[in-house]
């Protein structure tokens, strides 16, 4: 399997857990390489030309494309966000089906507006309101368009720890709390958060698969930033007094700020064959049990 993208909160958790299955993990990075890999890892920008080269050399049964611009910075770089979702996908989709090469490819909920009210499904019909979103969405029927044997996984917010630099939602909520410093967080805002372990478990169970087409990748509850800082302060034994509800419909943004982008993950648990999935509180507890 060579996973691209791998310094990332999914690919860094990716690598950490690898060895509970049965493959060989082949780590590409983009601009950042971590130390202990620096030595074996492979170094691929996806937009560069014939970088698909790099990745059909190494023969893998399986392709897992993590690579992604932030959702910031592709409001203010629409073009590296283009070139990265859209361009880069297509080059590497289209190696894939000349080498007959499985492409799991790691998409997000937010290519849906978020104005629907209840948890998307497979049958709701994409409608981005972000760079972010519109270049996602554009990448994933690139990849279609290419015919190659794929998976689309549009994923929640991901929840955990990052292997290899402090960064993220989490990190961001652990280094405040740790400090004593008010929670300023969304009480409007939804989402079906999915804790990383359980989408690296996803993504393994997916490889081995027989599966194409898309899925969407989503924890077993919905719930507001507000519910995700209150099971984390409980689990550092901190106060709720921290939590400092805001309101996303009240803020302005730079980037569109979504209200509700709950999954429903009901075709995902009958395609991975997983009755649940692991509860936001009991992954916050797990991560500081004395």
């Amino acid at each position: 399997m060579l996973v691209i993208g791998a310094a990332g909160l999914v690919g860094g958790n990716l690598l950490r857990l690898s060895p509970r299955y049965p493959y060989d993990v082949i780590p590409a990075f983009h601009d950042y390489v971590p130390q202990e890999y620096r030595a074996t890892g492979l170094q691929l920008d996806i937009t560069a030309p014939n970088a698909w080269r790099t990745v059909v050399d190494r023969r893998p049964g399986c392709v897992v494309n993590l690579s992604c611009v932030g959702v910031a910075q592709s409001e203010s770089s629409p073009e590296r966000a283009h070139a990265v979702h859209v361009s880069g996908v297509r080059e590497l989709a289209r190696a894939c089906r000349d080498h007959g090469l499985r492409l799991i490819h790691l998409s997000t909920d937010m290519v849906y507006s978020g104005r629907k009210g209840i948890p998307y499904t497979l049958d709701d019909v994409p409608d981005p309101v972000s760079v972010y979103g519109r270049t996602k969405l554009e990448g994933e029927k690139a990849l279609k368009e290419a015919g190659c044997n794929h998976v689309i996984v549009r994923s929640a917010l991901v929840l955990g720890r990052d292997r290899f630099r402090q960064r993220g939602f989490l990190e961001w909520m652990i280094d405040k709390a740790t400090k004593g410093e008010p929670l300023p967080l969304y009480a409007d805002q939804l989402r079906t958060p999915i804790v990383v372990d359980d989408l690296v478990d996803v993504i393994f169970r997916l490889a081995d698969s027989s599966y194409t087409g898309t899925i969407l990748a989503g924890g077993d509850e919905g719930m507001n930033r507000v519910e995700i800082g209150r099971k984390l302060v409980s689990a550092m034994e901190r106060s709720h007094e921290l939590i400092q509800p805001i309101y996303a419909a009240e803020q302005r943004s730079s980037v569109p700020l979504q209200l509700d982008l709950r999954l429903d993950n009901a075709a995902l648990k009958e395609v991975v064959a997983r009755e649940k999935f692991m509860r936001i509180g009991n992954y916050m507890e797990k991560l500081f049990e004395k």
